[in-house]
């Protein structure tokens, strides 16, 4: 997971524990052709808008060419989203339910749409 922060551009945790930007088509082709996802969703309000927060993305960007020390189970790509929502880095949304229900409650993210990729 990871947040768009408009012009083409995520920044997300990689696997390596660096936080970087990349565009959709770098976010899909991430972990060498092993990412087993081949779509991205982005969160929408209750009409289908794109979710959009000026404060979670500066958040984001605010932590480009920072690290973590990754781990897939306990400091993953998913706690570094939910910390750009809340602020709360330290956050225990290891898995992807519990990031979503974050949106839910912070954002009130009513659904998911794919984005179309190039």
């Amino acid at each position: 997971s990871g947040i768009y922060i408009g012009e083409d551009k995520i920044v997300h945790l990689d696997g390596s524990g660096e936080i970087e930007i990349v565009d959709p088509e770098e976010f899909i082709a991430r972990l060498n052709g092993l990412n087993p996802a081949d779509k991205i969703y982005y969160s929408c309000d209750e009409d289908g808008n794109p979710i959009k927060s000026e404060e979670i993305a500066n958040r984001a960007k605010n932590m480009v060419g920072k690290g973590r020390d990754y781990h897939v189970l306990f400091d993953n790509c998913h706690q570094f989203t939910s910390g750009c929502i809340t602020g709360n880095f330290e956050n225990t949304d290891n898995f992807m339910t519990f990031l979503k229900d974050t949106a839910r409650k912070e954002l009130g993210v009513e659904q998911w749409k794919a984005l179309k990729i190039k």
